[in-house]
């Protein structure tokens, strides 16, 4: 199973800061639940275990009940010292101002806080004074520490919302905390669907809800019960997301050119009747050249696995006119008629006659290089000329009749 991945956010720790805050110890007026160190030490939010910014995601989850995590609000909420920019970019309040439940921030080197700042969860608040909840701070190195100082020790108070004060549970909410999916890979073609699955963490969440979205419906699409339709060749990211919590997971899906069967048929209309030959071949050759492919055609001609395009196929049978055909292939199955006629049977009535001796005669005066179908049939002995050679072979066979 995968989970929330956890690089798509990757934060850098607070380490070992200088406490140049003096750290008093103060009556509280009663406000906020006492201090216990009940955080469960994994991460679901993308930041580290057992780092500043990992313990703050906890609290304002199991306590303010705010599905946060690194992506809160659309905003990447990434290192302790940039939580106040992001704050403000994700439209909340961050003044001076602390309040049961609100995010201590430090910035960049403020008030001992390292390169990377620092936050921490306010339990309560008496007079000028804040009491905070956090990890990683000075010598509790991925620690958990409680300390009260002076309120105006910090760079600002970001306010959330949601704590009632009462217990460090707010709600009998069940968060979700991970979402997987039934399969991260998947090869389709073009026009396939199927029902991207997911599962979500843990199984009696409250909220199970999910959000899906495509990177590129030009490639494949979803729609908001998980049906993932192919619509073109390539590759795209089908993205679920869940509604509470934000925890994103993604399948890649690749979409091939779907391929389709030719049928071919080839006979020859007597009379209007259409009579079924044996022993034809029928040769595909795409535009590109890329793809031949060559079969014998009785009945009917299979020509599976297909790819989309255009290609000539040339008809052959002994004793009759070569023909050729263009064949457009798309992503569905196509049957093709391939009409041959008997080389001589110029008029194309099923039989060899002296009509047919008279166009062989117009046709070998005009001394033209064979141009269409009734050339082909002309042209007796397949030099690619209708001459006097072709016209005395067609009068011969017509004499026999």
């Amino acid at each position: 199973m995968s989970f929330f991945v956890k690089s798509r956010c990757k934060l850098l720790s607070v380490f070992t800061a200088l406490i140049l805050s003096v750290t008093l110890i103060l009556p509280m007026s009663g406000i906020g639940a006492a201090a216990a160190d009940d955080y469960p030490h994994y991460d679901n939010w993308g930041f580290y275990t057992d780092q500043c910014t990992s313990f703050a995601a906890w609290c304002l989850n199991s306590r303010n009940d705010i599905g946060f995590t690194c992506y809160y609000k659309g905003v990447f909420w990434g290192n302790a010292g940039d939580w106040g920019p992001a704050a403000r970019s994700a439209g909340l309040t961050v003044d001076m101002n602390p309040t049961a439940g609100s995010i201590y921030w430090l910035s960049p080197n403020a008030y001992g806080a390292s390169s990377y700042g620092h936050v921490g969860w306010v339990r309560s608040v008496s007079g000028g004074y804040v009491t905070i909840e956090e990890y990683n701070w000075g010598s509790a190195v991925q620690s958990y520490n409680v300390r009260t100082i002076a309120a105006s020790n910090a760079s600002g108070y970001i306010h959330f919302g949601n704590y009632t004060g009462s217990s460090g549970q707010s709600s009998s909410k069940v968060r979700v905390t991970g979402l997987s999916l039934g399969t991260y890979n998947r090869t389709m073609k073009q026009g396939d669907s199927f029902v991207l699955s997911t599962i979500i963490f843990p199984s009696n969440a409250t909220d199970k809800s999910v959000s899906f979205s495509s990177s590129n419906t030009s490639i494949a699409k979803v729609n908001q019960s998980g049906v993932v339709t192919a619509t073109g060749a390539g590759t795209a990211y089908i993205y679920a997301s869940t509604n509470d919590g934000g925890y994103t997971c993604y399948c890649t899906v690749t979409v091939e050119k779907k391929n389709a069967t030719l049928t071919i048929y080839a006979g020859q209309n007597v009379d209007g009747s259409w009579q079924t030959l044996k022993s034809v071949s029928a040769k595909l050759v795409s535009y590109d050249g890329t793809i031949t492919r060559t079969v014998i055609v009785n009945s009917q001609g299979i020509v599976s696995d297909l790819p989309p395009g255009a290609y000539t196929m040339t008809v052959r049978k002994q004793g009759y006119a070569e023909r050729k055909y263009t064949v457009y292939m798309g992503t569905s199955n196509t049957g093709v008629k391939a009409e041959l006629c008997e080389l001589g049977d110029i008029n194309g009535d099923g039989e060899i006659t002296s009509k047919d001796s008279m166009l062989a005669v117009t046709y070998a005066k005009r001394s033209k290089t064979p141009i269409g179908y009734k050339f082909s049939i002309a042209d007796m002995n397949i030099d690619g000329k209708v001459n006097t050679t072709d016209s005395l072979a067609v009068i011969a066979i017509a004499k026999k009749q």
